[in-house]
């Protein structure tokens, strides 16, 4: 049997909420491990840790509208969407995979919390100027602890990571795990 050693250290975010990180290290006798866990220290869920995994793996690909349905290069909308579905759930909600109709129906769910009350893999939703979108939304980036969150950025052209600014949030919405595939 493999011996493991388990370092827990608790990191808080600069907001109401954060994650700490619990990591088994490896060396030739141990395993690897890494488990995301909430600012309560309850376990992050499977779905929104899958989800964050593919995100973070997309980090440097490049920002493009016309493309953003190859799996080569992403916009805000589907980034956040195809991360989800390789988790196994489905954010269009039977409709367009855009930040505000995301948005629409998480709200129509009930998903919609407040900001204080985040955790990762929860959805930020970003309104810059009114665009006749469900309210005026116009950008999605996912939280994923520790004050972060992840994003295809249109001013960086790339998926990257920034801390998260509340300006301009209009809603933050927790996707319905319940209706995992």
């Amino acid at each position: 049997m493999k011996r493991k050693m388990l370092i827990i250290a608790a990191l808080f975010a600069t907001l109401s909420a954060g994650t700490a990180f619990a990591q088994e290290y490896e060396t030739a006798e141990w395993t690897t491990e890494t488990v995301l866990l909430n600012a309560d220290g309850t376990a992050a869920n499977d779905t929104s840790e899958e989800a964050i995994d593919f995100a973070m793996s997309k980090l440097g690909y490049p920002y493009s509208m016309e493309r953003r349905d190859s799996g080569k290069a992403y916009d805000c909308s589907s980034l956040i969407y195809y991360s989800y579905k390789d988790a196994g759930l489905d954010l269009s909600h039977g409709g367009a995979t855009t930040a505000a109709e995301m948005a629409r129906g998480l709200a129509a769910d009930g998903s919609e919390i407040s900001v204080s009350a985040w955790e990762p893999g929860d959805l930020i939703f970003y309104s810059y100027k009114k665009n006749g979108r469900y309210r005026n939304i116009s950008h999605v980036s996912m939280y994923v602890g520790d004050g972060r969150q992840i994003e295809a950025s249109y001013s960086k052209q790339k998926v990257a990571t920034r801390p998260v600014s509340l300006s301009s949030v209009v809603m933050v919405g927790r996707p319905n795990l319940a209706m995992v595939q």
